[in-house]
């Protein structure tokens, strides 16, 4: 249901043009311009640990994805409190999706936003963090996004969609980095919906390490409780 609204309401929207005033000062022209592709789901020899070494912030609790595709060889778990949940979308709608349907979609509005709409349309993957009420993750939880441009110049485009949930008087770090291997042209247009529950503590942090060559898109919406 939430792909067929996010794709129809893109049809009807188009991208965004500098007419419109929440665009005014940045046209989009040059990614409207340039073919992309979904990307795959990639192999599972590259990349290994000694790539994404640059990008870690330390051997804390993580979800490495490639190019929009979840990889549990370079994930890890450990660090994490009891009844804690850090694991891909994907998996989590799979094996317990209550919490999520709870939530997803229902912060990162589209009606308005092309680029929400397209996430949408095209949502596949991506990281679910749940920190149960009264449970404090001392680590820093790291959600890495890699991209491998290829050599073969094929541009790829990935729409993370990432659900963070931080119940009431929790307490959580969550650190969202994006990362290329390469220097080659791509697109990561994501969406981040974070809930922080009644007196919650929900720290988050964005870094940008790409490609100077790449274009992202991204939409971050925040549901908070009552002094969280």
């Amino acid at each position: 249901e939430l792909r067929d609204g996010g794709i129809a309401r893109f049809g009807e929207l188009g991208f965004p043009t500098t007419k419109q005033e929440a665009w005014r000062f940045t046209s989009v022209a040059p990614l409207v311009e340039t073919r992309f592709a979904l990307a795959p789901v990639p192999g599972t020899r590259y990349p290994v640990h000694a790539d994404i070494e640059p990008f870690l912030l330390g051997d804390g609790p993580r979800l490495v994805f490639v190019d929009g595709s979840f990889r549990p060889a370079l994930s890890r778990a450990a660090g994490l409190p009891a009844g804690a949940r850090v694991e891909s979308l994907a998996s989590a709608l799979m094996t317990d999706p209550a919490p999520i349907r709870e939530h997803l979609g229902k912060y990162a509005g589209f009606a308005d936003r092309p680029f929400a709409a397209l996430n949408t349309a095209f949502v596949r993957d991506g990281a679910f963090v749940h920190v149960p009420a009264q449970v404090t993750a001392q680590e820093p939880i790291q959600l890495l996004f890699l991209s491998t441009p290829t050599a073969d110049g094929a541009r790829l485009v990935a729409h993370p969609r990432n659900l963070i949930v931080i119940e009431r008087e929790a307490r959580a770090t969550v650190v969202e980095t994006y990362a290329a291997l390469g220097e080659g042209v791509y697109w990561t247009n994501a969406v981040t919906e974070i809930v922080a529950g009644e007196g919650a503590r929900a720290d988050y942090y964005r870094v940008q390490r790409e490609s100077d060559r790449a274009y992202h898109v991204a939409v971050t919406d925040v549901h908070q409780g009552r002094d969280s």
